[in-house]
């Protein structure tokens, strides 16, 4: 009786596996990350700690002005980096996808960093709203671009 109920725990645990394995499409399969993606990743969180330690936002409203911008000029940096880096990489039709992505994602980035800026109508805290939103949505467009084309 026990090697009846251990067969029938190994065939169910069998087509349980081979249910869940057929179920998830190729493209859900786990991606190994190639040794580009590590050293850029590395990059990211490199300036990710700096950053977290060199900008505290505690100060006055114009230090926090000041160093909002200060990160985004970083992050801006590493972007532009970044893209050239992964941009030589790319066969020509590849390049003009990406140029064209990049030419709608920064209008996409200054529309929404106007937007939120705009809340704050001359206030002085309109810099650092503004900034907020641009080093933001910087830091997803590296990542986007690491996990993309690296």
């Amino acid at each position: 009786m026990k090697k009846i109920i251990t067969y029938v725990m190994i065939f169910t645990m069998l087509i349980t596996t081979a249910a869940v394995s057929m179920a998830v499409p190729a493209s859900a399969a786990v991606k190994k990350q190639s040794k580009r993606q590590v050293t850029l990743i590395r990059s990211y969180n490199k300036i990710y700690r700096k950053c977290k330690k060199n900008f505290k936002y505690d100060g006055s409203q114009l230090e926090m002005n000041q160093d909002s911008y200060k990160e985004f000029k970083i992050w801006d940096k590493e972007l532009n980096r970044v893209y050239k880096l992964l941009y030589k990489g790319l066969s020509a039709k590849q390049k003009k996808v990406l140029k064209k992505k990049q030419i709608r994602w920064i209008k996409k980035k200054e529309k929404e960093a106007a937007k939120e800026a705009a809340q704050w109508a001359g206030g002085s805290g309109q810099p650092l709203a503004r900034n907020m939103v641009l080093i933001t949505e910087t830091k997803k467009r590296l990542r986007w671009l690491i996990r993309t084309y690296a």
